[in-house]
């Protein structure tokens, strides 16, 4: 099943103004990093993911997210649809470097493993001063 999964513990979609999102579809939103795993395990990957850093419900970030869908990913041997995308929403800007970095490497990683045909940069992320378009 197809889904475009918003993990933000405060906002919703249309909160975030600071990012255009192409999407085909509405959103999911999650607000916990135990919901965030669950909904993978049980839906399958997202077509579409944008991430949150600051996740105030101290459970977790949304670095935490990433580094355990990559985990998942590795461990179930997926191979990720080349449409997928992702974006990062997060108005911390140092936070939101951090899930891009982690998530850009990863996906450069399982390009090389023939796991993966699509982009490796975020399709947008945000800065302190507003959004920046990266591909």
């Amino acid at each position: 099943m197809t889904y475009n999964l918003f993990l933000d513990d405060i906002r919703v979609p249309g909160d975030v103004t600071w990012v255009k999102f192409h999407i085909d579809g509405g959103w999911t939103n999650i607000r916990t990093v135990d919901d965030f795993k669950n909904i993978m395990k049980e839906r399958g990957l997202p077509k579409t993911l944008t991430f949150d850093y600051d996740l105030h419900n101290w459970d977790g970030t949304g670095l935490d997210c990433a580094k355990w869908r990559a985990e998942y990913i590795i461990e179930k041997d997926m191979v990720i649809d080349s449409d997928f995308r992702y974006y990062v929403h997060s108005l911390n800007e140092e936070g939101g470097r951090k899930i891009n970095h982690f998530f850009s490497s990863f996906l450069r990683q399982r390009r090389q493993d023939g796991k993966y045909k699509g982009p490796c940069s975020a399709a947008g992320i945000t800065t302190f001063g507003g959004f920046a378009l990266i591909q």
